[in-house]
């Protein structure tokens, strides 16, 4: 029975099949928030009958607000999902993280599709969108 903490220990160093985030730099706003997205979250989602009777496109964004005077937290992440063909938009779920690392808020909201919301043009949003739905690439050289 020695060998069974070995064993254990083995188990514990095997790989897993858990995937990082690989955050890549989009955009910076015109108040200083980095906006980061991490191109292994996106995935494609089919409808839903009756709640939201379209796919849509789902990607994690992450906006480091360091060097934003008007944020008083450290960092959001939010997950997004996009109707692409219809240019609409829901936050399906965003948390808020202070200076500190502590969460500051956390929020969802449920998927039906009076939620979503047109996309602003000319906006962070809608360089997510286009991201999200293969309509723009990322600059490798960018940050």
């Amino acid at each position: 029975m020695k060998l069974a903490p070995l064993a254990l220990i083995g188990i514990s160093l095997a790989p897993t099949s858990a995937m990082a985030a690989d955050w890549r730099y989009l955009a910076t706003s015109t108040t200083e928030t980095v906006i980061y997205v991490d191109v292994s979250s996106v995935r494609d989602l089919p409808a839903i009958p009756i709640a939201r009777p379209f796919p849509v496109r789902q990607i994690w964004s992450k906006s480091d607000h360091t060097n934003d005077a008007t944020e008083p937290d450290r960092e959001t992440k939010s997950l997004h999902r996009f109707n692409c063909s219809a240019e609409t938009m829901l936050i399906a779920s965003t948390s808020g993280y202070r200076p500190n690392g502590t969460v500051s808020q956390s929020r969802s909201n449920e998927d039906y599709d009076f939620r979503y919301e047109p996309v602003t043009p000319d906006s962070i949003g809608y360089a997510l969108m286009e991201f999200a739905c293969g309509r723009r690439a990322l600059d490798p050289n960018a940050r």
